[in-house]
């Protein structure tokens, strides 16, 4: 490889950014929009696991359903500009070339945590408005707006990464075919 960094570990930071680092705030948003469901399951499971099962395995669905959205959300010209296709489809053709991909790696996984967070939260916040206006509940406005709040910073830093992914794997590809 040449830039110090083993597969595994490139692999590791990128499925550690992209789908573990989500699901712990996806975890926490959980505890702050369904406190009761959480003692609930909190009850039936070994101190611990239930957190690292719900962050893990609640992480991957629901990044999955992050990207299944990113996939359809795609053909927008709108959301293309705000989240370009940033070639990571080009990054095994640049490391064919012997161009290190660690960099890229990187960036692409913190655009895609940052998306996923976005997404995720707001899937979250609209369950937690709906099952507190079915359930005829009152809604927190503080909930709300701290849901809103990270959804917006995550969105703005979403589409910052994107195209600074864009650039920079354009930029590695050119120079690699050069």
């Amino acid at each position: 490889m040449g830039d110090g960094t083993s597969d595994l570990g490139q692999l590791g930071l990128f499925l550690t950014l992209v789908f573990v680092l989500p699901g712990f705030v996806y975890l926490g948003f959980f505890i702050l929009y369904f406190p009761e469901k959480y003692e609930c399951l909190k009850n039936l499971y070994p101190s611990g696991f239930l957190e690292i099962y719900l962050a893990v395995i609640g992480g991957l669905l629901l990044t999955s359903i992050c990207f299944g959205f990113e996939i359809m959300l795609r053909n927008l010209n709108v959301f293309e500009k705000w989240f370009p296709d940033m070639g990571a489809d080009k990054m095994p053709l640049i490391e064919y070339k012997g161009k290190g991909v660690w960099y890229l790696n990187q960036l692409t996984g913190q655009a895609y945590m940052h998306f996923n967070i976005f997404m995720g939260i707001f899937f979250i916040l609209i369950l937690y408005v709906s099952y507190r206006l079915l359930t005829y509940q009152n809604l927190s406005l503080i909930k709300i707006l701290i849901g809103g709040f990270v959804i917006g910073f995550n969105l703005l830093v979403a589409h910052t990464f994107y195209k600074w992914g864009k650039n920079a794997i354009e930029s590695v590809f050119k120079e690699a075919n050069t």
